[in-house]
């Protein structure tokens, strides 16, 4: 039954809420007149309920209308509609309104062959609805299998296969936005008839999805808290460039951010929860970019992506457009872009033979005159150079980078060898008014005639405004000074973040069909990370999300692993979340009970969470428990969690390598509390070792090299650096004297870096060179073991040489008693503030010739026995106490 109430007060005020229906449960109305089933708002003038099998009873329905604030004059009628499909096809009439369920089925004769069929025929008058099928009882959810027939549908049909003999099967009418009118009935199909059930799996949302074409635009319109999708195929040659859609809306009357764009990988869920998503406009674009970088996850055949557009609370109309922009890029050649706020565009040119032997200009000037004559701008007479002409070998060969940008802001971000995943000076910042640059990448000769073939990259990433460029690159010969102008500012970019598809970087590690995803709904069993590519995911309070994976090769075991979660939220909460790596997969629960974690952390900076295993330390605890000296796989999990608050967050796993080539910079991340390790292997044993390490970002405590062996807090040299103490501008140079005489040939020359407060961008080279070529070496070989106090602190303080062991002696004994007293102190303000107290065996690793270190360990992390703490942000620290009290300088 279906009771309609229309309001016919018509040339009176009317609303959609000047009456209410309601229906009551059992055989008499109640004194308080409340129940559930009422419908308050009308729909098309329509208020309805209906009575269905849930709340069918025998006898009398009492049902009452109200009036709100003014008197109304009504009509009510009620519907009587046959539940019983007959299997002769008679027709029954019906009526659905908007959230009522109407229910018709049909009984199989209990005589019929099974294997059969029943098809459900619908003629729709008016309205929308949803058709619902189900074997042996009632629909009672909208889940597939399901079919929705549109108020431009007048006839539809669902079917329900392989019957068995007495069976009972259901037909629920959902109604939609309307009130829809219909008349059903049903055909009997024989088992030799084809017959074909919806698919039980989620409706595919995108089905109505409208085409895209690159470089062309589409409009569209979208109504008030509704979807319009669109959708691009992409091949895979498609996926090696850049790609961008843009939205812009054609509205005169829009609210400030008044739609949504959101990004779908293949298909369009039901929930339609994306990671991906354009909520703000810039200059009325609202833009979503991926570059080759992004695609690698999903290349390797060809994909369909999907934008869904949901309006807000007014219609918007707009227009669409989507663009590709050229990832790899030749010298001489024009490459064209544009980034948006937020997005990184990826361009990378091949240090290779071509390069190498192109046909010349004469100088700079005509490189400059050439690219800014393309590029549509003036030339310059400024730094005559000779450019390089074929088959010269005899100068270096350097880059020369002109950028002309038309409107917008951004930044601009080289890298040797990769794409840089975040924003870390040294970069290139061009403002609004500033329309022309030119960067110089020198000496790039030496990476000629390498396999694989080395590359530079530019990055790319848009600040304020979208902005539209065109650049170009030349080589030339002769004097060069680096371009890079310094950054206006440090600011470190998680976004969306890239690389060139075509990057000489090894990806066979996430071995075959196990790419990972741009982002991971929590819907799955479990996500899987592509080493290097940014992973998008959510988890809300108290929450875990589904374990992360990704696999190393035995091979890459060999390698450091960093792991970086960004909490990408505005409010800064150092704990809001927490990692957990496991070796292994499985659920929660599987990986708690197989295994102790290899690694976890509760403690963030500045919004990064960050888990780091060296070399030495991820073998060691992965093959105890698997046999490495085989080919294969390993496979890691990852587990993250919320705190008090839901966090949208990125993942980023990074393998770091240990092997380093002579004169080739790689690039690295050491993060709090973890080492970094790399190696230049062969050295000859005559030969010193030069290590230059630039940190660009974030903050490390030491650098230490050593011959033959990983260097530690625990092995005592000369040979190290206080990272905190140097200038982030410039690098640091660490040499390493050669290891002496020896039965060996060569030597391996290893450095460790330690990570201070936050997490370190570096970039490191090694350069082997022979003392008597004329160089000097700095430091001494190394010295393992013993105190480190070197002979020059001793001279610095005018001590004569022959008093050096009395002095020694008595400063060591002096300095226990300091040292045991300073101890004592310690653990007595510790205890009163609730403290755990510290061991003379930590305090003696802060005793170190002309440094004064710290006691405590940076907040969040307790440190380690043997690793020295940051010092603390101002002098009113636990550093400024224990010096008033005769310190521990020596």
């Amino acid at each position: 039954f279906l009771i309609e109430v229309t309001d016919l007060s018509n040339g009176r005020s009317t609303s959609d809420d000047a009456l209410s229906l309601h229906l009551f449960d059992g055989a008499e109305i109640p004194m308080d007149r409340f129940t559930e089933q009422r419908a308050e708002r009308a729909v098309d003038g329509i208020y309805s309920v209906a009575i269905n099998l849930h709340n069918f009873h025998e006898g009398a329905s009492y049902f009452g209308i109200r009036c709100g604030a003014a008197a109304r004059r009504f009509r009510v009628v009620v519907h009587r509609m046959d539940a019983i499909v007959p299997p002769d096809g008679g027709k029954h009439h019906g009526e659905v309104c908007p959230g009522v369920w109407v229910y018709h089925f049909y009984d199989v004769p209990a005589t019929a062959s099974g294997g059969g069929g029943v098809t459900f025929h619908v003629e729709k008058h008016e309205g929308d609805v949803d058709l619902v099928t189900r074997h042996g009882q009632a629909p009672v959810k909208l889940v597939p299998p399901f079919k929705y027939m549109g108020a431009d549908e007048y006839e539809g049909s669902i079917s329900l296969c392989n019957i068995k003999p007495g069976e009972r099967l259901y037909l629920g009418m959902l109604g939609g936005d309307h009130c829809a009118s219909y008349e059903v009935f049903a055909t009997p199909l024989n088992a030799s008839t084809p017959c074909e059930e919806p698919l039980h799996a989620p409706l595919h949302a995108g089905a109505q999805a409208q085409a895209l074409i690159v470089d062309k635009i589409a409009f569209g319109s979208c109504n008030a808290y509704a979807w319009q999708d669109w959708s691009i195929a992409l091949d895979a040659h498609e996926m090696q460039d850049n790609f961008i859609f843009e939205l812009q809306t054609r509205s005169s009357a829009l609210r400030l951010n008044g739609l949504s764009v959101s990004l779908f990988i293949d298909e369009i869920p039901l929930s339609r929860v994306s990671e991906i998503v354009a909520h703000t406009a810039h200059d009325g674009i609202y833009a979503i970019s991926l570059s080759s970088h992004d695609f690698e996850p999903i290349a390797g055949q060809n994909r369909r992506l999907f934008f869904g557009v949901k309006c807000g609370s007014l219609p918007v109309r707009y227009q669409v457009v989507t663009h590709l922009m050229h990832s790899e890029i030749h010298a001489e050649e024009i490459a064209h872009g544009e980034a948006c706020p937020g997005d990184w565009i990826y361009h990378s040119i091949a240090l290779d033979e071509h390069l190498a032997h192109m046909t010349p200009y004469s100088s700079l000037v005509a490189a400059r005159s050439a690219a800014n004559a393309r590029l549509g701008v003036g030339t310059s007479s400024s730094h005559r150079r000779r450019m390089v002409s074929t088959g010269d070998t005899s100068s270096s060969t350097h880059l020369l980078v002109v950028v002309e940008k038309v409107v917008g802001s951004m930044a601009i971000r080289p890298e040797f060898n990769q794409a840089p995943l975040v924003l870390v000076p040294p970069y290139k910042y061009m403002h609004e008014e500033e329309g022309h640059s030119e960067l110089t990448i020198c000496n790039v000769s030496r990476f000629f005639n390498h396999d694989p073939v080395f590359k530079y990259h530019l990055g790319i990433v848009g600040s304020k405004h979208c902005a539209h460029y065109g650049l170009t690159v030349e080589p030339f010969t002769g004097d060069c000074h680096h371009g890079m102008p310094a950054a206006h500012r440090r600011t470190r970019s998680r976004s969306l973040a890239s690389s060139s598809s075509e990057s000489a970087e090894d990806t066979s590690h996430i071995g075959p069909d196990k790419h990972g995803a741009l982002y991971c709904s929590g819907a799955e069993n479990a996500c899987a990370l592509s080493i290097r590519h940014y992973t998008y995911g959510s988890c809300t309070e108290l929450a875990r999300h589904v374990p992360f994976t990704f696999e190393l090769t035995r091979e890459q075991l060999n390698s450091n692993l960093v792991v970086v979660v960004a909490d990408l939220n505005d409010a800064d909460y150092s704990s809001s979340l927490s990692l957990t790596l496991y070796h292994g997969s499985g659920t929660h629960e599987a990986l708690v009970d197989s295994a102790m974690p290899l690694a976890s952390t509760q403690a963030g900076r500045a919004r990064l969470f960050s888990v780091g295993l060296d070399a030495f330390t991820l073998q060691s605890k992965v093959c105890n428990r698997a046999n490495c000296s085989q080919a294969g796989v390993e496979t890691f999990s990852l587990v993250v969690g919320c705190a008090a608050t839901p966090v949208r967050f990125s993942v980023l796993v990074e393998v770091v390598d240990l092997p380093l080539e002579p004169e080739v910079p790689v690039h690295g991340e050491v993060c709090p509390g973890s080492w970094m390790y790399h190696k230049l292997p062969g050295v000859a044993r005559g030969e010193a070792v030069r290590f230059t390490l630039h940190v660009h970002e974030g903050n490390a405590y030491y650098a230490m090299v050593r011959w033959d062996a990983p260097p530690s807090f625990a092995s005592c040299n000369k040979n190290e650096v206080e990272l905190s103490e140097v200038d982030s501008s410039a690098p640091a140079s660490i040499e390493l004297c050669p290891a002496g005489d020896s039965a060996d040939d060569a030597a391996d020359a290893y450095i460790g870096i330690f990570g201070g407060l936050s997490c370190a961008i570096y970039t490191l080279e090694a350069t082997a060179f022979e003392l008597d070529s004329g160089a000097t070496c700095a430091s001494s070989h190394t010295v393992i073991g013993g105190p480190c106090l070197g002979e020059t602190s001793l001279k610095s303080e005018g001590i004569p040489a022959g008093s050096i062991v009395p002095i020694f002696l008595g400063a060591f004994f002096g300095g226990s008693v300091l040292v045991f007293a300073v101890w004592a102190m310690i653990v007595s303000r510790r205890a009163e503030e609730g403290r755990p107290a510290r061991t003379i065996k930590n305090l003696l690793h802060f005793v170190r010739p002309q440094l004064t270190m710290p006691i405590d360990a940076p907040v969040g992390q307790s440190a380690p026995p043997s690793v020295p703490p940051s010092p603390p942000p101002s002098a009113e620290g636990e550093e400024a106490k224990l010096s008033s009290a005769g310190g521990l300088h020596i």
